[in-house]
């Protein structure tokens, strides 16, 4: 992953925890100060290193902090330097669900080998729908139910997730995520 989303993780921990805690987490996690370059890929490990510390930290399980940062990145930390791509991708919730592909082959051109997510939007109702997710990554449903719950204030909405069927392979995960969505 990018060492943007390090920089993510890093902010979070400093926000909730202080400065502290961060280095504590560094140290569990035995991640290098260097490993936070935002356009450099590094390896997965590095990651799931830092999310563990974390959770370790939280006195909470990995899944449970990696859905806490997705609600972060999307609520606080993409909005302050993607705020234009992000209001570009929809004016809705499910407007937004259906344009994640596009927003990510937009940022594509700025991460050398960038291998997004695939998502694919599939409606049951005016306040229903099935996101399909599809990585070649694994362990990240989590994260990505968490980015679901953080779009809540950005559309003013709630979201209740109903059920997650995932299904992983040596070739990454997939999930079918329903939900179910109330306005504000």
């Amino acid at each position: 992953m990018y060492g943007l989303i390090h920089a993510a993780i890093q902010q979070m921990v400093v926000e909730r925890f202080g400065q502290d805690a961060w280095l504590q987490v560094m140290t569990n996690s035995n991640t290098s100060p260097d490993a936070f370059m935002s356009t450099r890929s590094y390896d997965d490990s590095v990651t799931y290193g830092l999310v563990g510390a974390v959770a370790q930290l939280a006195e909470i399980s990995t899944e449970e902090c990696l859905e806490q940062f997705g609600q972060f990145w999307l609520a606080e930390f993409a909005p302050q330097s993607y705020d234009m791509l992000l209001s570009a991708a929809g004016s809705t919730l499910f407007e937004f669900l259906n344009n994640l592909n596009a927003l990510h082959d937009r940022i594509s051109t700025t991460f050398v080998g960038y291998g997004p997510p695939s998502f694919k939007l599939e409606s049951l109702s005016e306040t229903s729908a099935i996101v399909h997710y599809r990585s070649g990554r694994s362990g990240l449903v989590p994260f990505v139910l968490g980015l679901i719950k953080g779009m809540q204030d950005r559309f003013n909405v709630q979201i209740e997730v109903l059920e997650v069927k995932t299904e992983s392979s040596d070739n990454g995960d997939q999930a079918a995520i329903h939900i179910n969505v109330t306005p504000l």
